[in-house]
């Protein structure tokens, strides 16, 4: 399992939401502005996903956010995502402990959505796992070279 993005890390167990960090201000600012969807304002929060640390690819994400937009049947569904993701209900909690293929949990340490605190916790809550930390990624890999050095950490 590869993941930036552990929904809410403890999936399956008993959560207690207030134990992991929270999305950083500048997400927590993005989403509170409720800007229209589109390419746009998808940018400046893949921005925001990318973290600080590392330079941000803009053109390399204009260029994806409008592929995946002119190929959309119905654009506005991408929000669910995002209401998706947090609803911790327990209808939607599947346990990590009885998963026992060969796991590597893979999270930057500058993840504005999941704090490195939710990858620590998936790797906790998976026997066996092991937690891959990226130097400088955000929550996605939108910063040149990570596509190609991610997959190196990988050696299950």
């Amino acid at each position: 399992m590869i993941s930036s993005s552990p929904v809410r890390a403890l999936a399956g167990e008993p959560t207690d939401l207030d134990r992991l960090p929270p999305p950083s201000p500048a997400y927590l600012a993005h989403q509170a502005a409720g800007l229209p969807p589109g390419v746009e304002s998808d940018v400046a929060l893949f921005r925001i996903y990318n973290g600080p640390a590392r330079p941000f690819d803009e053109p390399a994400a204009w260029a994806m956010l409008e592929l995946a937009l002119s190929r959309a049947t119905d654009p506005a569904a991408a929000a669910n995502h995002e209401r998706a993701a947090w609803r911790p209900e327990s209808d939607l909690l599947a346990p990590l402990w009885p998963i026992t293929a060969p796991t590597s949990v893979v999270h930057g340490d500058q993840d504005p959505l999941d704090p490195l605190g939710h990858g620590e916790a998936l790797a906790a809550a998976i026997p066996g796992a092991m937690l891959h930390v990226v130097p400088g990624m955000g929550h996605v890999m939108t910063s040149p070279g990570l596509p190609e050095e991610v997959p190196d950490l990988i050696r299950l």
